[in-house]
């Protein structure tokens, strides 16, 4: 499986597996994304509400996360991929 983020200018795709910080260009500034234990959550973000932050982990497909402010959004993928591939 993968995690799939999708911001204004990027799309990225990161195999579950491989832990590891991921620094999202969002609208309004940078989202981090952390990879740790087959689960992906936002660590960091300068939106006022926090509440991608507050989301917490998703490791299965059907959840998204959602940064409004900075139009990101993240969900898990079912998705066999190599590590550091950028679409």
């Amino acid at each position: 499986m993968a995690v799939e983020i999708v911001s204004p200018s990027e799309k990225i795709v990161q195999p579950l597996r491989k832990n590891q910080l991921i620094v999202v260009h969002g609208l309004t500034g940078n989202v981090i994304v952390q990879i740790k234990n087959k689960e992906a959550k936002i660590l960091s973000s300068n939106c006022p509400d926090q509440v991608c932050i507050k989301s917490g982990s998703i490791s299965n497909p059907g959840p998204m996360i959602v940064c409004a402010p900075n139009k990101v959004m993240m969900r898990i993928i079912n998705k066999r991929i190599k590590s550091n591939t950028t679409y």
